[in-house]
């Protein structure tokens, strides 16, 4: 038996069939370039079918971007990204074209109940999540009664620089535009005068090859992030965060540094904030997706 998990990112939607252990059968990837709802709920279903022909399917989960109402399943909020997108019911488009179960949660709450169930998390009572890819994502778990409760946390619109960079959200200075992949190959591009790449991964190339602009504006980013850590610490009392999302495959690059960082700048009258990386790198939310699915099933017995 297997919850069908996807997971819409701003660059991708990637699904697959997941086992009540964890276990991920038939990835399949699509490019998000249709950049609507109707293109990502049709992308949804047709995921759907192609691995409900190959796998006892019993349930579809759903992680994706924006503020949702997670019971009623409609896209409450969210950036200017995708047309028709706010007020979007995918839960009730996807239960009439696939038949079964649907559950939707917001893709960084996926991925940290992803971590929560396959990550080592176990040990905390308080931890965050922060999504470092094309945008910047999160939530926080507080532990009652044995029981993980996660709320989603906006921290790609936490205003780190006032009066900044203007974000998609309608505020100037967002998180999301100075930790984002996106953030960083725009801003090499504006430095530069021209338009050399075209991605996060390309960036990080830059500063393997030790291009000096690269490596200044990756200084940049390290003394954000510390802020934006110590920033969470401060607004959540958590014990951890835990970083994923695509970024989180370069931390070579940058996690030494952030960690020294976050001594010198956090604050002597807190516990020192642990930073961990996913384990489960991208395949959090769909880890995450199936758990949540899984546990719709139980619900229903």
């Amino acid at each position: 038996m297997y919850v069908a998990a996807i997971d819409v990112g701003g660059t991708k939607i990637v699904g697959a069939a997941v086992d009540r252990k964890g276990e991920i059968k038939t990835p399949i990837r699509v490019e998000n370039t249709g950049l609507s709802g109707e293109f990502i709920v049709e992308t949804c279903v047709d995921i759907f079918h192609r691995l409900s022909r190959q796998h006892e399917i019993k349930a579809l989960a759903v992680g994706t971007g924006g503020r949702l109402d997670t019971e009623a399943g409609i896209v409450r909020r969210a950036v200017d990204l995708y047309t028709g997108y706010v007020g979007l019911n995918i839960k009730e488009i996807l239960e009439t074209n696939c038949h079964l179960p649907v559950v939707i949660d917001n893709d960084c709450c996926m991925a940290l109940r992803g971590e929560l169930w396959k990550g080592g998390l176990k040990d905390y009572q308080r931890v965050a999540g922060l999504i470092l890819g094309t945008g910047v994502g999160g939530g926080v778990a507080v532990r009652k009664n044995g029981q993980y409760q996660i709320q989603q946390a906006e921290f790609g619109h936490f205003i780190l620089h006032p009066s900044g960079r203007k974000c998609l959200c309608g505020q100037r200075g967002c998180a999301e535009q100075y930790l984002s992949g996106t953030s960083l190959w725009n801003r090499y591009n504006q430095l530069t005068g021209r338009a050399k790449i075209r991605s996060g991964y390309e960036f990080f190339n830059q500063v393997k090859a030790k291009d000096k602009t690269a490596q200044e504006i990756l200084h940049e980013f390290v003394k954000d992030l510390a802020i934006c850590l110590i920033s969470i610490q401060n607004l959540y009392d958590v014990e951890a965060v835990v970083i994923g999302g695509g970024l989180a495959d370069t931390r070579q690059f940058w996690w030494r540094e952030t960690e020294c960082q976050l001594v010198q700048k956090s604050s002597h009258v807190l516990p020192k904030l642990e930073i961990l990386p996913a384990r489960n790198g991208n395949q959090a939310a769909l880890l995450g997706a199936a758990r949540l699915g899984f546990e719709k099933l139980e619900a229903t017995l």
